[in-house]
């Protein structure tokens, strides 16, 4: 049950603000992790100390560690701008396939694409209870019916930040699928250990301390908590309508 009183619209906003400047910099603080175990990795199949490695690919290592070492800095500079300003994107919706423009798209950037939720993918398989119980969260505090797509605590936007930023130092796709085991279970790890820091900043803040659907439509939006009440947002009433509970 929730057993603080809830703040002022101005305070939820800030709370909100506060958690994803939490989530990204514990993140922050996990880009030369990744680095490193990118590096290691590379050394690993230089010197042959991956036997399904191929001559082809000790020669692709070669030369990614190569350019790696040129442009790591502007990489870890590249990435840092990146998850910064997606701290201050507009907080719109995410869209409906329905409502997107249709446009041809660069097979680099559908590629990209394509790597960059295979990254997600793997970070929601690991954070998960961590991951639905902060949306949750936030969406208590902001009265919202999800994050918008491009907010800096989806996976997917990490994701295509490191993607993007590995491309713009001059990095290839091929040489991304060397080091995407190392950077996939780095990144995997610390997102989890980030949500749930960020969760617990929150539940010290009095916000959802406990994830209890079932106490909520007893209260149906009466007391702290939204409950199934007008003012909720949608997907929440329905949430709280199945009766579902995430956390006890």
């Amino acid at each position: 049950m929730v057993t603080s009183s809830r703040t002022s619209p101005p305070t939820e906003h800030r709370l909100a603000r506060q958690a994803r400047e939490r989530f990204v910099n514990q993140m922050d603080g996990g880009i030369v992790e990744m680095m490193g175990q990118a590096q290691s990795l590379l050394t690993d199949v230089m010197n042959g100390g991956l036997k399904t490695a191929s001559v082809a690919e000790m020669q692709l290592a070669i030369e990614t560690s190569r350019v790696f070492q040129m442009q790591r800095q502007n990489w870890v500079a590249a990435l840092r701008k990146s998850w910064r300003e997606s701290l201050d994107q507009p907080k719109a919706p995410t869209q409906a396939l329905g409502k997107l423009s249709f446009q041809l798209v660069d097979d680099t950037v559908v590629e990209r694409k394509i790597v960059a939720s295979r990254l997600a993918t793997k970070v929601n398989e690991a954070a998960g209870t961590e991951i639905n119980d902060l949306k949750l969260r936030i969406q208590y505090l902001e009265r919202t019916e999800d994050w918008s797509s491009q907010d800096v605590l989806r996976p997917e936007t990490l994701a295509q930040g490191i993607v993007q930023a590995w491309e713009d130092c001059g990095l290839t796709m091929p040489m991304w699928k060397l080091v995407q085991p190392a950077f996939q279970a780095t990144l995997a790890k610390r997102m989890t250990d980030a949500y749930h820091v960020v969760n617990q900043f929150l539940i010290e803040n009095g916000v959802l301390p406990q994830i209890d659907f079932k106490s909520m439509v007893r209260r149906d939006g009466q007391s702290s908590g939204w409950g199934a009440g007008p003012g909720a947002p949608r997907a929440w009433r329905l949430r709280v309508g199945r009766g579902r509970r995430l956390q006890g």
